[in-house]
């Protein structure tokens, strides 16, 4: 018999002779592996309830983030707040991005962000290790201080929300329900998805009521201070600050040369690197030559003639090459030579049309002051605002800026041979800006298949000229037959530039621009990216309401009205208390 017969046999016997001990066992076994999966039924049961609790909020609703005498932000409402600092922050360098650089890449990841992980575990300072929900949390946590502080005044001062207020906030929560549905989401499916997880419809009306009755008062307090500036106070502040409100025209033209550039030439591929050095000292010599005859121009029109030779004498035989060799393709004429005339008449038009767009750059406008801590190594600042004992330059005048890389380089190997001379040229002294601003109410007739046509526009212009001109009637005209899918506005104060249309500019601010002016201006815009695309038509009735108040008194007055606000605030902040709850808010799950 082999031993684990021998040993089964042993063991089979035990069983037969204690019966009792075995059962005992046997059933301890049992017991315990009961105990240890019903523990772990309930570990999963609460699991489930846990994630089920916190998908509805009620834990976030349980906790005070942020608390004033008779308001307060729960849990929930702060994760609004966080969230909205979040996606607008996002949105916004997306925005960007696509603007400037044309990427269509989320900025979440150019920014390093992580979509898919919680921004806690994500750095957003690697000097003081502060994460990106620390970097949002703080952000919305002064907003809300902010809404609670103007909240808590509202009520001292007797201000509610009114119907129309209410409205409003009804308004946004319908157009979040229509983008739910949109999207195939409940509206808290997709509140969860947009503010964080278990924020409902009435947290987000919450943030929303807050928002709205601190904006309701922060807008009359602001209105008060704006009705009470006179051109006394403002004059007052602007003198005050006046770093912060003048500016200053130019052009300029930067003559530059480079070793590297050189060597790169084909014209000196088998010149040695000391016949390239002495090819780049004559070219030193030669731009400062050009700069001192470009600096010695007394005029705007002279500098800009001298420029636009120079610019043509380095770019008009390739440019018109390439033109040319286009234009011909496609030129008209019975004769070659007769297609050679019209491709280089294109030709001779397209570079034209170059040099004025290139000239057009040349020019800054608003070179603002850069403050006095700035301004030491500024040396252009210096010139155009003037510092200690020398005075600010003068309309005409001209000054060259030398950068020179070797400047204080005295180790020849480390030399970069890298030169540069910019002439700038002053247009408008330092000064604030006297230009006149526009207050008018338009029509606007989109133009397309499914729009206007210049004629209907032209009628409606006719129609609108007979009997009184005012904007009353501008705005029943566009809401009458057969105009009512146009549409009516008035912009007040509008500066030369801010709305984006050359053709309405040129109409708004020529000099002899009265108040009661109307005209129908006609314009059109690219309808998507790219060149030669559709353009659509548009048709305005415009209607000068006002010549209103110089740019600088603008500008000045929104500086003092801020200013203003700022220093109301604080003493709000002083008597109505905020209390900020960090435990409860670090709790947000994003």
């Amino acid at each position: 018999m082999g031993k684990g017969t021998r040993n089964r046999q042993g063991r089979a016997q035990e069983q037969v002779t204690a019966p009792a001990k075995t059962v005992k066992n046997q059933n301890k076994s049992v017991f315990y592996g009961t105990i240890a999966m019903g523990v772990f039924a309930v570990i999963l049961v609460v699991a489930l309830l846990f994630n089920a609790l916190v998908g509805t909020g009620i834990f976030m609703r349980s906790r005070t983030a942020a608390e004033t005498d008779d308001f307060k932000v729960n849990g929930a409402v702060m994760s609004y707040f966080i969230y909205t600092q979040y996606t607008d922050y996002v949105n916004y360098w997306t925005n960007y991005y696509q603007q400037y650089f044309g990427t269509s890449i989320s900025a979440s990841a150019l920014i390093g962000i992580d979509g898919n992980v919680s921004l806690k575990k994500q750095i957003y300072d690697e000097k003081t290790g502060q994460t990106w929900f620390e970097y949002f949390k703080d952000l919305a946590v002064k907003q809300v201080e902010e809404i609670l502080v103007y909240c808590q005044a509202a009520k001292a001062a007797g201000v509610e929300l009114e119907d129309e207020d209410i409205e409003s906030v009804k308004s946004q929560i319908q157009y979040l329900d229509m983008y739910a549905s949109l999207y195939g989401y409940s509206l808290n499916s997709y509140l969860n998805t947009l503010y964080g997880k278990g924020v409902k419809e009435k947290d987000v009306r919450k943030a929303l009521e807050l928002s709205a009755l601190a904006s309701k008062f922060a807008q009359q307090i602001q209105d008060g201070y704006h009705d009470a500036a006179t051109l006394e106070t403002v004059e007052k502040f602007f003198n005050e600050n006046k770093n912060d409100y003048i500016s200053a025209d130019y052009l300029s033209y930067t003559f530059k040369v480079s070793l590297k550039d050189l060597k790169a030439l084909e014209e000196n591929k088998d010149k040695t690197e000391d016949q390239v050095k002495e090819i780049y000292a004559e070219k030193k010599t030669e731009l400062i030559a050009k700069a001192e005859a470009l600096a010695a121009l007394k005029t705007k029109d002279e500098f800009e003639a001298h420029v636009k030779e120079l610019w043509l004498a380095e770019n008009k035989d390739d440019l018109h090459k390439k033109y040319y060799e286009e234009a011909l393709k496609t030129a008209k004429g019975e004769t070659e030579e007769e297609k050679k005339a019209a491709a280089t008449k294109t030709a001779d038009e397209k570079v034209e049309e170059d040099a004025k767009d290139y000239l057009e750059t040349l020019l800054r406008e608003e070179y603002a002051h850069p403050g006095e801590d700035n301004m030491d190594k500024n040396e252009l600042a210096q010139w155009i605002f003037g510092k200690g004992d020398v005075a600010a330059a003068t309309v005409n005048s001209t000054k060259q800026i030398t950068t020179d890389a070797d400047k204080d380089v005295t180790d020849e190997t480390k030399k970069t041979y890298s030169y540069s001379i910019t002439v700038y040229f002053l247009t408008r002294a330092a000064s604030r800006i006297e230009d006149t601003t526009r207050t008018f109410s338009y029509m606007l007739m989109t133009g397309g298949k499914e729009g206007f046509t210049e004629d209907q526009a032209k009628a409606a212009l006719s129609l609108f000229k007979q009997g009184e001109i005012t904007k009353e009637k501008l705005e029943e005209l566009a809401t009458s037959e057969p105009y009512k899918k146009s549409s009516f506005s008035t912009l007040e104060e509008v500066k030369e530039g801010q709305t984006g249309i050359d053709e309405l500019d040129e109409w708004l601010y020529t000099a002899d621009r009265a108040k009661g002016d109307c005209e129908l201006i006609t314009y059109t815009r690219s309808s998507g990216s790219g060149t030669n695309v559709t353009v659509t038509t548009y048709y305005l009735v415009v209607l000068v309401d006002e010549i209103g108040p110089e740019e600088w008194y603008i500008d000045a007055r929104q500086g003092l009205v801020t200013d203003q606000m700022e220093k109301n605030y604080e003493e709000l902040a002083k008597v109505h208390a905020v209390t900020i709850n960090q435990k409860a808010i670090d709790k947000t799950r994003i």
